[in-house]
Formats: structure tokens, sequence, C-alpha cells
């Protein structure tokens, strides 16, 4: 009871062609895409309205496309680093 969805995102449109360039550029590698054709039910183009964000949280974003993808890939990083080696008895 009294839940709600909202749409959390930022302010920036991009296609999924410049997100995987964005990305492939942060990961210093390219991110293979396959492109499949349209399907039925498929849109244009979307975006996010923040305006139920904003009424019910408060939210407004303060982080852009580019800063979110490289904060997301550090901390994935950091995630994927093996722990140091422990000295028997530590």
């Amino acid at each position: 009871g009294g839940a709600e969805v909202v749409n959390v995102a930022g302010p920036e449109q991009a296609s999924l062609r410049q997100v995987a360039d964005l990305v492939g550029e942060i990961v210093g590698r390219p991110v293979p895409l396959r492109a499949a054709g349209q399907r039925a039910g498929d849109a244009a183009a979307t975006r996010a309205d923040l305006t139920r964000a904003h009424q019910v949280l408060g939210f407004t974003p303060k982080v852009g496309l580019r800063e979110g993808l490289i904060r997301q890939w550090q901390h994935r990083s950091a995630d994927l680093q093996p722990e140091p080696a422990r000295q028997v008895g530590q």
C-alpha cells in the first residue's frame, strides 16, 4: 500500500550507440553491438519524465551521463580487484 513508481534518470538523452561508444571510451575498448533491426513495438526514442520523481522525492539529477558511467565503472572495477594476500596469523 502506498507504493509509487517514479522515473529516476539524468536529464540527458542518448542513443544506445552513443552510450556504447561512451562506455567504450571509459573502459578502453569498444563495446561490440550487433544490429538486429526494428521489432514490432520498438519506440523510436524514449525519455524519462522526472516530474514525479521531483514531486515525490525532491529528486533533481546532479550527475551527468558521462560522470555517472565513469563512477559506475570505477565502482565495478574496484569490486573486481583481488584482495591483497594476507600473511598467516593476520
